[in-house]
């Protein structure tokens, strides 16, 4: 196993792709109390949205290999990340319960399918480099997580309750701004 790889453009494609998800994600579950009081639901209606994510990654993983079958590994993961981001529009742009749980399901079978095809496309490209380039990616991934996490639980301290308006407006401005702090801080 040789001690250093290069961080090539598909090393940072397929993290920038897990990266973007993940911060999405990372704000996702601890946003549901204020999906709920923005919709004007109960907590069981607002839940139903991670239902809607978990019944997504569950038809991503049956229909995954076919997908790859017939596209290929890496254009199936960018089929994954426009589903994410036809989701995440429609997320922000409709309130209504019925829009919100098809916005989350093709989100969240867009990010399965990114995140199905992540290990297996780092492990074919980087071969011998493996065991380096896939914690790399993955810490680059998970620190997303972890500073959209933050940053909600600071808005819902500060008294930013309007969901729509404060939470997913954040999202698309920070999220790249973060994600180029992060990369710079992984290549030091």
């Amino acid at each position: 196993m040789p001690h250093t790889f290069t961080r090539d453009k598909t090393f940072w494609t397929i993290a920038l792709q897990v990266t973007i998800l993940n911060f999405y994600l990372g704000g996702f579950g601890p946003a549901q109390p204020l999906l709920r009081a923005d919709q004007g639901t109960s907590l069981t209606i607002a839940g139903l949205h991670g239902t809607a994510m978990g019944v997504a990654a569950i038809c991503a993983g049956l229909s995954n290999s076919r997908w790859v079958h017939y596209f290929g590994r890496e254009k199936t993961s960018w089929i994954g990340m426009w589903l994410f981001c036809i989701g995440v529009l429609m997320f922000v742009t409709f309130k209504s319960i019925g829009f919100t749980l098809t916005a989350t399901f093709l989100g969240g079978m867009g990010t399965s399918m990114v995140i199905n095809n992540m290990v297996t496309r780092l492990s074919s490209h980087f071969k011998q480099a493996t065991p380096l380039a896939l914690p790399q990616s993955t810490q680059l991934d998970l620190s997303s997580a972890l500073s959209q996490s933050e940053l909600l639980q600071a808005h819902q301290s500060a008294g930013d309750l309007d969901y729509y308006s404060q939470f997913q407006q954040r999202l698309f401005s920070i999220s790249f701004r973060e994600i180029k702090i992060e990369m710079f801080m992984i290549a030091m």
